[in-house]
């Protein structure tokens, strides 16, 4: 957005040349330009969001989630678990082949978005087709081991 804004600003290109050249929506880009005409072409100072969603947290609550992430990362506790756990591999002279991970999933048997129907335009009525049942889930747990066998879906 900066680059176009920059463009735009510098009378190398046009608002639409810049929005299709830099992928950017147009009228975000006439704002832009706007408010960075109105901070004397200022481009430095100009804010581009990462979306349309304004962020939670403020930069310096931010910088502290960081910090506590950063220090229960490299926490003794886990450390040690993984020490232990090497330790029992050892101990146990496990190979790769007998070393298994196990993830569970759950699927809707009902579709989130609902099929197309195409019918002729003068057409008055036209059904859709739903699932019969409302919110079944099937559970799969899927196993494989670090040798990369996997076992038979359950």
């Amino acid at each position: 957005m900066k680059k176009a804004v920059e463009a735009v600003l510098e009378g190398k290109m046009g608002y639409m040349l810049a929005a299709k050249s830099f992928s950017v929506p147009q009228t975000t880009l006439e704002r832009k330009v706007k408010k960075s005409r109105e901070n004397s072409n200022d481009i430095q100072n100009l804010k581009i969001p990462l979306g349309p969603k304004l962020p939670v947290f403020s930069q310096e609550e931010e910088n502290e989630l960081v910090d506590y992430l950063l220090d229960m990362e490299s926490r003794v506790s886990v450390t040690k678990f993984f020490n232990f756990l090497a330790n029992v591999y050892d101990e146990n002279k496990l190979t790769l082949d007998r070393i298994y991970n196990c993830d569970e999933t759950g699927i809707s048997v009902v579709p989130k978005t609902r099929s197309k129907i195409i019918v002729r335009k003068e057409q008055k009525q036209v059904g859709a087709i739903v699932s019969a049942e409302r919110g079944t889930i099937v559970t799969v747990e899927i196993c494989f081991n670090a040798a990369g066998r996997y076992l038979t879906p359950c």
